[in-house]
């Protein structure tokens, strides 16, 4: 369960970074902020359904400690679009794209470094 649990998390983690690279090199000029929002929305949903299933996850020894790292990712996921939202909705164009680099240039670095 941990294994398919990451699985799906490590593919909506992929979709929404390339989502925000997206929005980011076209300095967020997409003209349907209602597409953006629901983007983001449903991006959230599925996280969320990831955070409960992760909550479900009972290891122990050495496990424990992949299953807080993958908990730890996902409520991570779950701050960024968050604030993200936040962010759009009040029009903090540069504190969005602050937010989404930060995140995306952390989840770049090699897995060692975390």
């Amino acid at each position: 369960m941990m294994l398919n649990t990451y699985e799906q998390f490590s593919t909506l983690n992929n979709e929404l970074i390339t989502y925000l690279n997206e929005l980011i090199s076209d300095d967020l000029k997409e003209k349907d902020s209602e597409k953006i929002v629901n983007n983001f929305n449903r991006i959230l949903n599925d996280i969320e359904e990831l955070k409960f299933k992760s909550d479900e996850i009972v290891s122990g020894g050495m496990e424990l400690d992949k299953i807080n790292n993958l908990r730890y990712s996902i409520m991570n996921s779950l701050f960024l679009i968050s604030d993200l939202l936040h962010f759009y909705k009040l029009n903090e164009i540069e504190r969005f794209k602050m937010r989404a680099v930060n995140y995306i240039n952390h989840n770049s670095k090699p897995q060692i470094f975390r």
